[in-house]
């Protein structure tokens, strides 16, 4: 239910004149009823309240009246069925009546303030899952993402890749982990290249369980190539071990 594309993907997604369409009806609304429903749609088709108000950076029980007086208008969003945190907390959650409207209003937020929402949903959900972080990690990754927090987005992406190599889905794993690859080169040279090298270790790891042995091999050559190239000797070490594998 999250929203993973960029915004300029998603305008295309629906059709102009719908988009007018639920432009002059959001228009209609009251303001605070209009900039609740635009930090909803940064969070996707479903919502807590608990998430909605970190983004809003508001009391959870002033935002849950206000849901409920928008979801009153039969229109924009509707009552979900209560979600169950780890701990056993049950916390109430809203979803879009239809799935063209978050992608619509999401358009209407500014970077700026979407990059704020999301540190701040991404922040609240490491406070409030704390050492079970581990189980929202891929929500965690995005919302990091999406706020330009890259070292943080990577870090969620190895643990998304690691719940994914415990189920032996090793080509989720791989797919997740050269997303993480993909987001390197938005960091500090040297924080960079620590971070490149584990990855290509992880990746070279899932290509071996999965029985795919030369693609297991020319990763772990990778890593020991970077860690070469960065004077690391000792990971450089590690990575050309691991090649004795494949």
């Amino acid at each position: 239910c999250w929203l993973r594309r960029p915004v300029a993907e998603m305008r295309r997604a629906v059709p102009e004149d719908l988009r007018a369409l639920i432009e002059k009806q959001i228009d209609r609304l009251q303001p605070e009823a209009q900039r609740l429903l635009e930090a909803a749609s940064v969070l996707g088709n479903e919502f807590t309240i608990g998430s909605l108000a970190a983004g809003l950076d508001a009391d959870p029980l002033g935002i849950e009246e206000r849901c409920e007086d928008v979801a009153r208008l039969g229109q924009f969003v509707s009552a979900s069925p209560l979600f169950v945190r780890p701990d056993g907390t049950k916390v109430a959650r809203y979803h879009f009546t239809h799935n063209l409207y978050p992608h619509a209003i999401a358009e209407r937020v500014p970077l700026g303030l979407r990059r704020r929402g999301h540190q701040r949903v991404g922040e609240w959900l490491e406070h409030t899952y704390g050492v079970a972080a581990r189980t929202v990690a891929s929500p965690l990754a995005w919302h990091f993402e999406e706020a330009g927090d890259y070292q943080r987005a990577i870090r969620y992406l190895i643990l998304a890749g690691e719940n994914a190599a415990g189920r032996c889905a090793y080509a989720d794993a791989i797919r997740v982990l050269e997303h993480a690859r993909s987001l390197v080169p938005r960091l500090n040279a040297n924080v960079g290249s620590q971070l490149e090298i584990d990855l290509l270790q992880r990746i070279g790891d899932a290509h071996f369980g999965r029985g795919a042995m030369i693609e297991s091999a020319e990763a772990y050559e990778a890593a020991a190539a970077r860690a070469a190239a960065a004077g690391f000797a000792s990971v450089q070490v590690g990575a050309l071990s691991s090649l004795v594998r494949p």
